[in-house]
């Protein structure tokens, strides 16, 4: 079975990004050689070719020293975020295996899902992250239980809206002169 040619150009596609990230930990591997060689190779580099930043030279030397798994050099949802920070080993395992949450509602206090790392969102990743390694499901308990113990941000919000042309009141309001005529400015405005 012959493959279609939009078929064959993702496969195309997906081969030239895996080069691509192989690419990068052979850099890596390079910058980290030349350094150890050279203290003054970063220097050298971004004099001869000003394009390449410190940043970008120092995410290569993590690369190069095992720091940072290269596969997720590239990738920046919050979970990878996080995970960027943790050992060089949970970077290699969790990111291609999921991770073990501790469901905040769920059937009882070890009731738990595994979720990829690209799923999570950032009050997840507050959950399942600490610092610079990954919580265990003991610890992602207690953080949730001093979450809840913690007083609440409440959202001030105005007494009133002003939308097509109109001033709605959600409460009982005081107004001087000036706030008048500040809300008729911005009731014309709209």
């Amino acid at each position: 079975m012959q493959l279609k040619k939009s078929d064959q150009q993702l496969n195309e596609f997906y081969n030239a990004l895996q080069r691509g990230k192989e690419a990068l930990e052979d850099a890596g591997r390079i910058l980290v050689a030349l350094i150890d060689e050279d203290p003054s190779a970063k220097e050298r580099i971004m004099e001869g070719h000003p394009e390449i930043t410190e940043d970008v030279l120092e995410t290569f030397e993590r690369i190069g020293r095992k720091q940072l798994y290269y596969r997720l050099c590239l990738l920046e949802a919050p979970g990878i975020r996080a995970l960027k920070r943790c050992p060089y080993s949970e970077q290699v395992k969790y990111s291609t295996e999921p991770l073990p949450m501790l469901l905040v509602s769920g059937k009882d206090s070890t009731d738990s899902l595994t979720l990829p790392i690209q799923a999570l969102n950032p009050d997840q990743v507050r959950q399942v992250f600490g610092g610079h390694r990954i919580r265990t499901l003991a610890e992602q308990r207690a953080w949730i239980e001093n979450q809840r113990g913690k007083p609440q941000r409440i959202e001030r919000r105005e007494p009133y809206t002003i939308s097509k042309g109109r001033i709605t009141f959600h409460e009982a309001v005081t107004l001087s002169a000036s706030d008048m005529a500040r809300l008729l400015a911005e009731i014309t405005s709209h």
